[in-house]
């Protein structure tokens, strides 16, 4: 089961992909800046876990950066819902110029992510990773 609901919260990082990769990219404004400032806070957001998880010395610490992300991606999350009403030009496959940039340097995070669920699996049995995990299947 805490398998399962690590599992879940990174499908959720991989739907915001889908979404940035058809809807999505340097905080420089635009026409996307919206667009922008999230993926950028959304790669930020999985640079943070993973220095957090690299440093992690016992389950607190992993929990701790477990649930700071968690809560990154849900505030993430209820802004990404919005985009396709807003920018639907986007659902294309052939994203904006201005976008791609940052659309390439979201899927290579893709990699990134499989290794971050490698890191957190090895603290899948303390009871305060297994207490953010609850946490976090109560938020969907």
């Amino acid at each position: 089961m805490v398998k399962k609901m690590v599992y879940s919260v990174f499908f959720m990082s991989v739907i915001i992909c889908f979404v940035f990769t058809g809807c999505s990219g340097s905080k420089t404004g635009g026409k996307y800046g919206e667009v922008k400032t999230l993926l950028t806070d959304y790669l930020s957001a999985i640079n943070d876990l993973d220095k957090s998880l690299e440093s992690a010395k016992d389950g607190k610490a992993a929990a701790k950066a477990f649930t700071t992300y968690m809560n990154k991606m849900k505030a993430l999350n209820q802004k990404v819902e919005r985009l396709p009403e807003m920018y639907p030009e986007l659902a294309s496959d052939n994203p904006p110029a201005e976008l791609k940039d940052l659309i390439q340097e979201f899927n290579e995070s893709e990699d990134l992510q499989a290794e971050l669920l490698m890191k957190m699996m090895k603290y899948m049995d303390d009871p305060d990773v297994m207490k953010a995990m609850e946490q976090m299947e109560a938020m969907e």
